[in-house]
């Protein structure tokens, strides 16, 4: 199974064509709090509870939605430093499905 990005409207797929582009996946973090801000700058909703979305053990972003400054550099690799939170356009609920293509050169979302 390809796994692909949770930021709703994002068609990123994990795949040769991502990884030969630099694009990494990133699951969501375990600590309580981090993984809070991060559902929060996600800003999804569960389309049937129209509560806010519950990431699942398989969820994941794509570095598409992180700054080049939330990551550290180990030579060719590259990490997700401690406390990144997903900065760069994550679609409104509203606008996803209309937009879901979406350029990642769109204004940064206010938190």
């Amino acid at each position: 199974m390809t796994r692909s990005c949770s930021a709703l409207g994002c068609t990123t797929r994990d795949n040769g064509r991502s990884r030969e582009r630099g694009i990494s996946f990133h699951q969501f973090p375990v600590d309580a709090a981090q993984r809070r801000e991060w559902i929060r700058a996600v800003n999804r909703v569960d389309p049937r509870s129209r509560q806010a979305w519950r990431p699942g053990p398989s969820a994941m972003l794509c570095s598409r939605h992180f700054t080049e400054a939330d990551f550290e550099r180990y030579g060719m690799r590259r990490k997700l430093r401690r406390g990144a939170v997903p900065s760069l356009p994550v679609t409104e609920p509203e606008e996803a499905i209309s937009n879901c293509r979406r350029p990642l050169t769109a204004s940064l979302h206010s938190f």
